[in-house]
């Protein structure tokens, strides 16, 4: 079975090429208190507009369905900790979707490195710009290789040959998401994205500070 995605890991080498043609500094946690804390407020108010806005979505699909299987798995899936699920081939297709989901999120991240947060202050872009960004994406780069390494064991796993049809077709369509008929798929990979990815990201942030 092809393994979709694979093969778009974004290069480090492609991101450092970049930063270093703009003198971008790796070394900024010194004396950057006060820029950590306005990066954490941010990043904290901008997962919790993208839960709520999930949520919403998650609601009003689950008006639409009467699949109450479904309806317990994105439930269960919800949580931040999944480990009791994984293996339980049940879950296979959903947890491929949600780690999937992750990475996109990852990627789109990648692809807009050099944009400093919205409504940063001038000290917080200048932080971004000197080096800021080369930390979010260390921290971007590992949720990245974590998750496309669990989709594609996840992928792997999947024996389900109308499930594997189904993920084939959808990988295939240039804007799946946008159909009723993909709804399912398109809850799940926004959950990875929305919940997984960004508390995931928020975690690994604070971390930083507390190493540092």
């Amino acid at each position: 079975m092809k393994i979709f995605g694979a093969e778009n890991f974004i290069s480090e080498a492609v991101i450092l090429n970049k930063m270093n043609a703009n003198n971008v500094k790796e070394n900024t946690q010194e004396n950057c208190d006060e820029e950590y804390d306005e990066m954490l407020t941010y990043l904290q108010s901008e997962n919790y507009k993208n839960e709520v806005m999930f949520l919403q979505t998650m609601e009003d699909y689950f008006k639409e369905i009467k699949s109450v299987e479904k309806i317990q798995k994105i439930e269960a899936l919800l949580e931040m900790n999944t480990k009791n699920l994984i293996g339980n081939t049940k879950y296979t297709y959903e947890f491929v979707l949600i780690h999937y989901g992750a990475t996109l999120h990852a990627r789109a991240t990648f692809n807009h490195i050099d944009k400093a947060p919205k409504s940063a202050s001038i000290k917080l872009q200048n932080w971004w710009n000197n080096g800021g960004k080369w930390l979010w994406f260390k921290i971007m780069q590992k949720i990245y290789k974590n998750h496309n390494k669990c989709y594609t064991d996840a992928l792997k796993l999947m024996n389900d040959k109308r499930l594997i049809e189904r993920f084939q077709r959808l990988m295939c369509e240039s804007q799946p998401f946008k159909k009723k008929e993909y709804q399912y798929e398109f809850i799940l990979t926004s959950m990875g994205a929305a919940i997984h990815g960004r508390k995931e990201g928020l975690a690994e942030f604070k971390n930083l500070k507390k190493i540092n």
